[in-house]
Formats: C-alpha cells, sequence, structure tokens
C-alpha cells in the first residue's frame, strides 16, 4: 500500500505573505481564529507570526473582551473600522 503524500511544509515568509494577504483583503479588523482558518494554519501558530508581525509594526493588534483582533498598520492609520 503506497503512503499518502505529506503535504509541503510552508516557510515562514510564505506563512506571512498569506497573513498580509488576508488582512489586506479584509474590511474589518479580524480575529486570531479567523486569520487561522483562512490560512490553513493552528490559532497558535497564527498568533505567533502575526505578534511577530506586530513588532515589526506591520500589524496593529486591539483586544476586545477575551478577543484578539487584527489590522494591518496602514489601515489602522487611516481610521479602518472595528466591528
Amino acid at each position: 500500500m503506497a503512503k499518502p503524500k505529506r503535504r509541503r511544509k510552508r516557510t515562514s515568509i510564505e506563512l506571512k505573505k498569506a497573513i498580509l494577504s488576508f488582512l489586506e483583503e479584509a474590511e474589518l479588523w479580524c480575529t486570531t481564529g479567523e486569520v487561522a482558518k483562512a490560512t490553513g494554519l493552528n490559532w497558535y501558530v497564527a498568533v505567533t507570526h502575526l505578534s511577530r508581525l506586530r513588532e515589526e509594526g506591520v500589524v496593529f493588534h486591539g483586544k476586545v473582551g477575551r478577543q484578539q483582533e487584527w489590522c494591518l498598520m496602514e489601515k489602522y492609520e487611516h481610521g479602518f473600522k472595528k466591528r
């Protein structure tokens, strides 16, 4: 019986591009779970990459209750609307 093919691991650069692409197309702030689901990542990997992007000044992070919400810094600076 043949082994099933394993999916190729994406590099951190590819993950970063996928996250930024999703946030660029978003019309509202996105939760960590929404980013994870849209990019095919688990929540922990998504929040790790989003935190790195926040440290680089690329994304803005806000908290609503227990939820963490994210948007691109350039959208935030131009008055991007929250939920």
